[in-house]
């Protein structure tokens, strides 16, 4: 593929985490449920509106996308949703062992969403060395 279309890929991820980080969680709250679910939905919207784009670039080849896998159109965006699918039931299993952590350590309600999100942000910015760093961080920001 394309270093242009990773480039392009990187910002969008990027963009969207400020988004999330930045605007969506400025005060620190414990969200209702009605947020939550809104939030979620926003995430889903917008993974679920990725599909096509994923399609679109496999089917016409744009950016080389494709080529060395040899998959159209239809194969790479059902390859994409169910890669997808996968991760969010996974990300369920990831809720409840962080609830049993959060409650463990008594971590107020209020400081959850900050700790969850630092540790999201290293992970999808650094990789998975990241994700060790940033479990020391959380540990440390939960401890204090």
């Amino acid at each position: 593929m394309s270093p242009v279309l990773w480039v392009l890929f990187g910002v969008l991820v990027l963009g969207i985490l400020a988004f999330d980080l930045g605007v969506l969680s400025r005060r620190v709250h414990l969200p209702s449920a009605k947020e939550a679910l809104l939030r979620t939905a926003l995430f889903v919207a917008l993974s679920l509106a990725f599909a096509p784009v994923v399609w679109f670039l496999y089917e016409h080849h744009d950016f080389g996308a494709g080529g060395a896998e040899r998959l159209d159109g239809t194969g790479a965006m059902v390859a994409y949703l169910t890669a997808w699918l996968l991760e969010q039931s996974l990300s369920l299993d990831n809720i409840f062992v962080i609830a049993l952590i959060f409650g463990y350590f008594r971590v107020p309600s209020c400081s959850r969403r900050r700790n969850t999100s630092t540790r999201t942000a290293t992970c999808s910015c650094v990789g998975r060395g990241g994700c060790f760093r940033s479990r020391r961080i959380t540990t440390r920001s939960i401890s204090s």
